[in-house]
């Protein structure tokens, strides 16, 4: 079995609703990103997933930070990274929720196959 690797990750780009995404790692370091302002939002992903992590150890899918603007902030743990996506405005958050379980779930069992 292989790991997922960066370049799988970014893949992100073709699942329906992402607008940004950052990948940070179990240090807050940078490793891939499509973001905006990632080395402020890599603190926040880093900090986020820390405290979630205290609290809920690995039993979590993903963490909803909703916004006014309907540009929600999930982050989702994948392995010791940790992936964060700002959701586009446009779309459902359930559809939004579904297109990125899907994707990571695919991820996960091509790299298992």
């Amino acid at each position: 079995m292989s790991m997922v690797t960066f370049e799988d990750i970014y893949k992100i780009r073709n699942v329906e609703g992402v607008e940004q995404y950052l990948l940070v790692d179990a240090d807050g370091l940078i490793k891939h990103n499509h973001f905006d302002s990632p080395e402020k939002m890599a603190q926040v992903l880093f900090a986020s997933m820390k405290y979630a992590l205290s609290i809920a150890k690995n039993r979590f899918k993903y963490i909803k930070f909703a916004r006014k603007n309907n540009d929600n902030l999930y982050i989702f743990p994948i392995g010791k990274y940790c992936l964060g996506v700002v959701k586009q405005k446009t779309i459902n958050d359930a559809a939004f929720q579904d297109n990125m379980i899907a994707f990571l779930n695919r991820l996960v069992k091509m790299k298992q196959s």
